[in-house]
């Protein structure tokens, strides 16, 4: 993830809209300090969150690798290997599966994305009620 705050904005919303889109809360988000996304999340949700935000900040920068820094890389890989309780085969297909599902949400929520990143962007921070005002779910 790079030091722009446009790049970490979008970073930041695709993680916000997937954790909205899969019906959980997200208290606040930030783009000091390299970025930071306060959401709930159960663990088996939490890939596809990591994933999403990697997903939006690629699209937005036109880069079609989405592990473009090692560090994200194996935070996704220990994380799918966790859930799949040390089996590589299931947490290889989970992450390919995730992701998949991951691309399509994100392209079906990038209005909402691109929302959120530019208030961000533009405001530094956002709290959980300012992001549902953003994206219509008052």
């Amino acid at each position: 993830m790079g030091n722009d705050p446009k790049v970490l904005a979008y970073h930041q919303a695709g993680y916000a809209v997937a954790a909205l889109a899969l019906g959980y809360r997200c208290y606040s988000l930030a783009i000091e300090d390299g970025g930071k996304a306060v959401c709930d999340e159960p663990a088996e949700h939490a890939l596809s969150l990591l994933i999403a935000s990697f997903i939006a900040e690629a699209k937005q920068i036109g880069e079609t690798d989405i592990w473009r820094d090692e560090d994200d890389r194996v935070r996704a890989a220990d994380l799918a290997l966790w859930i799949a309780r040390g089996d590589l085969d299931t947490a290889s297909a989970l992450l390919s599966t995730v992701t998949e599902r991951t691309k399509a949400r994100i392209e079906e929520h990038w209005s909402q994305i691109e929302t959120i990143a530019n208030a961000l962007a533009e405001k530094g921070r956002l709290s959980g009620d300012e992001i549902l005002t953003l994206v219509g779910k008052e």
